[in-house]
């Protein structure tokens, strides 16, 4: 399981980097890892995460959500203790960014407003809210998410006039 972290610890530390030198063979080899592994131990949230974030990174949308819905299940038969808070707050922005990009937006904003109860000090689900709302051609509602994840960073563009 080390090789596996560390292998997507590279992988989300400079993924372009990461794309030249990690082939979507290697990552299929680590899904297979992790999969066996997910077979040997019986709620281990982490497993489902990692392979997730795999799946996610060579697009395989639906097999991420999948596991990143396992790694939520896994947490609430634990009466919602999870191993890891920001793992979650990760899991929740990318099950958003997934239901965006099938245009869900209803699931979308549900999870992105999850993961802003998470940590509410953080722009991405504020800005990904925006985003939702932008495109269903709601720009009040979107400047508002736009202009409440600027004040959490100040370097980010919001993408539409705001003023």
């Amino acid at each position: 399981m080390k090789k596996i972290v560390t292998a997507f610890m590279l992988l989300l530390a400079n993924y372009s980097f990461a794309q030249k030198s990690i082939d979507t063979t290697s990552v299929l080899k680590a899904i297979n890892e992790i999969s066996k592994e997910i077979e040997d131990t019986l709620f281990d949230e982490n497993s489902y995460y990692y392979r997730g974030m795999y799946y996610y990174g060579i697009g395989m949308y639906h097999e991420a959500k999948k596991d990143f819905e396992e790694f939520i299940q896994i947490g609430n038969i634990r009466g919602g203790i999870f191993i890891s808070g920001e793992k979650l707050y990760n899991v929740l922005l990318y099950i958003g960014w997934i239901e965006g990009y099938f245009k869900e937006s209803e699931k979308a904003i549900k999870y992105y407003q999850a993961a802003s109860e998470i940590d509410s000090l953080q722009s991405k689900p504020y800005f990904q809210l925006g985003h939702v709302y932008m495109n269903r051609g709601d720009t009040l509602k979107a400047c508002s998410f736009f202009n409440k994840a600027k004040k959490l960073d100040k370097d980010i563009e919001i993408p539409i006039d705001c003023k």
